[in-house]
């Protein structure tokens, strides 16, 4: 078994307890072998077990705790073997070192390890000719596979066009509650995520440029559904880059025209936005 002893000697030690023995990686020709690997990797709750029989089968898992991995090993044992059944064990290695080979979690991470916190610069595009540009801050706390956490968006547009090319401003804030299901390969994690929450869209009245207005300004309050997928490399064992692309639909529950609008004109939001973002992720 591969990895090192914090990771993979809860797992030794239950093998132990089952009649399975657990080599140094010399064992006899004559005996069947199973390998496995242990690697914890850093920011991801949940351990990845790879195995290999004797006949070159592989499998790879996420499991949560050591009981789940040695059942899962002891299932890949031969029950045709003259001999008693070996885990190899080998010195630790890297995932990267390790891609064909099979890898495993196999110790609890620590409360914290479930928790992660990313900023993020945005730009996004909601039609019209318009360009918003902002931040956002986004938390999570891993329950099962599913990290549910929480968003915090505030956007700004000072540059968007009526039909008549009047400009304005406006800004938005919005606050999302989210499920996200992070997953590992390759060195990457990959994240699709689902939000849905609240929003409010200030816009100030435009900036007439043929002396009558096509759209006016005002507040508008709504619902927001976001869909998104991010993908993230590991800097360090706390830090990860990550890149994110999504989109949102935005449904209006109330909209208040600023009083000194045009006659006949009212608040109108946008309905759909394209985004896409650059974050920083910490991890404890």
């Amino acid at each position: 078994m591969l990895g090192a002893n914090r990771i993979a000697e809860p797992v030794r030690a239950i093998l132990r307890a089952h009649d399975v023995s657990t080599g140094d990686g010399q064992c006899k020709d004559t005996t069947a072998r199973v390998q496995a690997w242990l690697i914890a990797e850093p920011g991801v709750r949940g351990y990845v077990l790879r195995i290999q029989d004797p006949f070159g089968r592989k499998s790879e898992r996420r499991i949560s705790d050591a009981d789940t991995a040695a059942s899962l090993i002891e299932s890949w044992l031969a029950p045709e073997s003259d001999g008693v059944a070996v885990v190899a064990t080998g010195p630790a290695v890297a995932r990267a070192q390790a891609a064909d080979e099979t890898e495993t979690r196999a110790a609890k991470p620590t409360p914290s390890a479930g928790w992660r916190i990313s900023g993020a610069a945005e730009i996004a595009t909601s039609g019209e000719e318009s360009l918003w540009y902002g931040a956002s801050v986004t938390s999570c706390g891993s329950i099962g596979a599913v990290c549910l956490g929480g968003r915090l968006r505030m956007l700004h547009d000072d540059r968007f066009f009526d039909l008549d090319h009047d400009t304005g401003d406006r800004s938005a804030v919005e606050l999302l509650a989210l499920a996200a299901l992070p997953f590992a390969t390759h060195g990457v994690t990959l994240t699709p995520l689902l939000g849905f929450g609240v929003a409010r869209l200030h816009a100030d009245n435009p900036v007439l440029l043929d002396g009558e207005a096509d759209m006016a300004g005002g507040d508008d309050i709504g619902l927001r559904l976001e869909a998104a997928a991010s993908a993230g490399l590991s800097l360090s064992g706390h830090l990860t880059l990550l890149g994110e692309l999504g989109a949102s639909h935005a449904w209006s529950l109330e909209s208040r025209t600023n009083p000194g609008s045009p006659p006949g004109l009212r608040m109108t939001a946008p309905t759909n936005y394209l985004r896409a973002a650059m974050a920083l992720q910490y991890v404890p």
